[in-house]
């Protein structure tokens, strides 16, 4: 049977991560399995001082979250696991697997600007490592108005091409899961944000470059859904910084399906990828579904 992996790791979002969870589960007919990470600055602290009773400390922290854990609603219907975890997203990404799990549903990590630099928050980490798609929720209920589908109309590689085709069927299925309409949308990126120096000796030669794009994106998008045999009720290509045009549409749609093609190292810390980027924003009071 399908299962959903529903992770619980700031307490104050766990009822709403539960209910996702259920409504996913019902709809396509999954069972749920509640996974709780427990993780403490005192590990690091212990490595440098070694504290004599850390692991007393260890075994009440991991007591108090399962007497947390028992007190939601219903998760005595539900098998769950309570975890000590020294980097809880990939105990988070490792269970997924263990599962064969359809889809994370997690809670949004804390991001600042300084804060995400220095130390990724998880769920940046858990976009990277989980091998299903990841369900990210915030704090506050929005109601969702449609599932949008961002895929690359620019694009072409195989790795790309294949993405995009499961970026397409996980937002069919969330449509129909959740009787919304599908909506498709590709951004490609204002010229201006990459060829500065041309915009100021040529703005005519940028205006040109921008719309040969959108009309080369327009053709493209259209044979992917051609290809890929979706129903959508709109699909559009707009022009802009891509995570700016994304945050809109997320805002106005409520739940946006997203890729991710992870950079790595050096790279993946200084440049990342768009789905990250838009980590950020989420709490605004909107949801996104991204797709590792």
């Amino acid at each position: 049977m399908k299962k959903i992996l529903a992770v619980i790791n700031f307490w104050p979002s766990a009822e709403k991560v539960l209910r996702k969870a259920r409504a996913v589960a019902s709809a396509i007919h999954a069972e749920i399995h509640v996974y709780c990470p427990v993780s403490s600055e005192i590990e690091e602290m212990n490595r440098y001082v070694g504290f004599d009773n850390f692991d007393d400390v260890k075994a009440e922290l991991l007591a108090l979250s399962e007497a947390r854990l028992e007190q939601l609603p219903g998760i005595d219907q539900l098998e769950s696991q309570v975890e000590w975890q020294t980097r809880p997203y990939q105990g988070v990404a490792s269970k997924a697997e263990e599962l064969s799990a359809e889809l994370v549903v997690t809670s949004l990590s804390a991001h600042s600007v300084l804060g995400d630099f220095l130390h990724k928050p998880d769920d940046w980490h858990l976009l990277r490592d989980a091998k299903c798609p990841v369900l990210i929720v915030n704090d506050e209920d929005k109601p969702y108005h449609a599932v949008v589908a961002a895929i690359d109309a620019l694009g072409g590689a195989d790795e790309h091409n294949a993405l995009t085709a499961r970026i397409l069927d996980e937002a069919a299925m969330m449509s129909e899961m959740l009787r919304l309409p599908l909506k498709v949308v590709s951004v490609v990126p204002e010229p201006s944000y990459i060829y500065s120096d041309l915009v100021v000796i040529d703005s005519i030669a940028i205006a040109k470059f921008r719309a040969d794009a959108e009309v080369i994106a327009a053709q493209y998008q259209a044979q992917i859904l051609a290809r890929a045999g979706v129903k959508v009720h709109s699909a559009q290509v707009v022009v802009g910084r891509v995570e700016t045009e994304l945050q809109k549409i997320l805002a106005e749609s409520g739940l946006l399906v997203v890729g991710t093609i992870a950079n790595k190292g050096i790279k993946g810390v200084f440049i990342g990828n768009t789905c990250e980027r838009l980590l950020r924003h989420l709490a605004r009071g909107e949801s996104a579904r991204a797709h590792g």
